[in-house]
């Protein structure tokens, strides 16, 4: 009984094994990236998820301009910063993503989407951020412990490419936040 319960388990064994198999892919892209920077840090989000607050359609009734009261704060810091300073590079952070057919402050990862993503500084909540755009998080000449630590305080909010929205739209945007020193 037991040498069959062993070849039962042998049987599953493979064919479980098969299956895998049979659904594995061919070939496998890996994208790997890298800098080489007289000073690097390490960029670091103070959320990996920003959950926006529920809101109705009347709340999303200006186009292009965050839903009142509905925005929700963030930051991204740089850490572990370690090089050599030059006398003109400043650190900065570039933001990227995906945005919809309205214009590149609309973030989403549907581009036929009437609602999408704002993003803005939290010092000027009013004048959105553009994809590719690159904001300085350091002066010139800072040193690196001098850049240690500093933030990009946000705000990220829904923005609306039609005053008549209807129920019924989520959004999601995966956005991006890449350290540049130069």
């Amino acid at each position: 009984m037991k040498a069959k319960i062993a070849q039962l388990a042998m049987l599953v064994a493979l064919t479980a094994g098969s299956v895998n198999v049979a659904n594995a892919a061919s070939s496998a892209v890996v994208t790997i990236k890298g800098a080489i920077n007289t000073v690097t840090c390490d960029v670091k989000a103070s959320q990996q998820t920003i959950q926006l607050p529920n809101m109705t359609p009347a709340d999303v009734a200006a186009v292009g301009a965050f839903a009142t009261g509905k925005t929700t704060d963030f930051s991204v810091s740089l850490n572990n910063c370690t090089g050599t300073n030059d006398t003109t590079s400043l650190a900065r952070l570039q933001i990227t993503g995906p945005t919809t057919a309205t214009g590149e402050t609309y973030f989403s990862d549907d581009a036929s989407s009437p609602v999408a993503v704002g993003l803005a500084l939290k010092s000027a909540p009013t004048t959105l951020l553009s994809n590719n755009s690159v904001q300085h998080v350091s002066a010139a000449n800072d040193a690196a412990n001098a850049i240690d630590g500093q933030k990009l305080e946000l705000t990220a909010g829904v923005i609306s490419s039609t005053a008549t929205i209807t129920s019924g739209h989520a959004v999601s945007a995966p956005i991006t936040f890449t350290y540049v020193y130069n």
